[in-house]
């Protein structure tokens, strides 16, 4: 059984926090097989037996350690570091609200593999690094909320950070020539609902725009309204209503007016698009219905008959393919099963309202095999087609 030994204590901890530590050190160890260290803000050990691997001092070892626990909480989550002597460290902060009081960090790790082995030595270390956050959330010594949001940020500026490298790396000195060559990937990916692509290159074409530094601000709202114009046109392509469309950019260049400083432009612009796409987004979900209502309203007038996918898309003014990829995605089910679907459906009905038989209601409702109609219909009822009756109190 390993010892911990116990340093001084530290009057900043609330009382009980370290007979947490030792349970979350046991627990973290029986998962991931590191030991925990617990230590404060300037990475002075409280709990845990002092070592000298990785070289250095023990004041040096302990400016390690609280990089470890700030790196943490500046991305929100554990950053495993590289220390001297080929070693990794990675930590998590312990937090009293947004107060900082300590933290939790493994002894360094040595790094043995090399080769194939590297990567899933990488790949367990970035677990293990996972798992200590997350054994720290569920114990309450750290702030999720906080950590969360950091790494929301981290994550934003890490994409910032791309795109000024991507902006670099395309060298354009022309703001005419880079709109026209995204022009083409950005109507595209309006005209596919693709927000995430089109946010990007809007994103490219902002920094760009930044970058370009033109005579005035009125050469950039000129700019950006050209844009929104040709943005409104592809969304009306798409399916957006033209009238809400010519309402929305009447409010958006008004408030274009007032915008004096072009670090403003990128919200602006941002928040346009996101209107346009759910206006694209609204009128195709509407559309959908529209054909697929139609489609079904075919189908359940001839049940009787050999339905094809082909005529059912054809009436509802889709293509086949499209017409099934929506009864997937609308329905949850094939279009076999739809027919299906409303034939059960129809054949209910019948068996509640009419004395029939069974042979006709089953060839009323497109199935030209009786036994195979109480089949299906017990399959998708419960129950076969005259104890359904006899539940209703009909005879057959």
């Amino acid at each position: 059984m390993r010892t911990t030994r116990r340093l001084p204590h530290n009057n900043s901890f609330p009382p009980g926090l370290f007979s947490q530590f030792e349970q979350v050190r046991n627990e973290y160890f029986s998962r991931f097989k590191h030991v925990l260290l617990l230590v404060d803000k300037n990475g002075k050990l409280l709990r845990g037996k002092p070592y000298k691997t990785g070289g250095g001092t023990e004041k040096e070892r302990a400016q390690w350690r609280a990089l470890a626990v700030s790196e943490a909480l500046r991305l929100g989550q554990p950053s495993i570091i590289a220390c001297p002597g080929d070693r990794m460290i990675w930590g998590v902060p312990i937090m009293h609200n947004n107060e900082i009081l300590g933290g939790m960090v493994v002894k360094p790790v040595a790094i043995k593999e090399e080769g194939e082995q590297l990567k899933l030595f990488s790949e367990a270390l970035t677990q293990a690094s996972i798992g200590l956050l997350e054994l720290a959330e569920k114990n309450n010594l750290t702030n999720a909320s906080l950590l969360k949001l950091n790494r929301i940020a981290a994550f934003v500026e890490r994409e910032k950070a791309e795109a000024i490298h991507e902006a670099k790396k395309t060298n354009q000195s022309d703001l005419q020539q880079l709109y026209h060559r995204e022009e083409p990937s950005l109507l595209n990916a309006i005209q596919m609902g693709e927000r995430t692509q089109a946010r990007a290159i809007i994103n490219r074409l902002l920094l760009h725009i930044y970058n370009h530094k033109p005579a005035s601000l009125n050469f950039l709202k000129s700019f950006a309204m050209e844009l929104i114009v040709m943005m409104s046109r592809t969304a009306v392509d798409a399916g957006a209503d033209p009238a809400r469309i010519m309402g929305m950019n009447s409010t958006h260049f008004s408030s274009l007016t007032a915008i004096d400083d072009e670090e403003e432009l990128s919200p602006w612009m941002t928040d346009v698009l996101e209107r346009l796409m759910a206006e694209i987004q609204a009128q195709r979900r509407s559309r959908r219905q529209l054909h697929l209502s139609r489609a079904i309203g075919y189908i359940e007038k001839h049940l009787a008959e050999n339905i094809s996918r082909d005529e059912v898309a054809r009436q509802g003014g889709l293509s086949p393919g499209h017409f099934s990829h929506l009864v997937r995605e609308e329905m949850g089910q094939t279009f076999r099963e739809l027919v299906t679907h409303y034939r059960v459906r129809h054949a209910r009905d019948l068996l509640a309202r009419t004395r029939r038989s069974l042979s006709e209601i089953a060839l009323d409702c497109g199935f030209t095999d009786q036994s195979y109609f109480t089949k299906i219909f017990r399959k998708i009822s419960g129950q076969n087609p005259l104890r359904y009756r006899k539940s209703l109190g009909r005879q057959g």
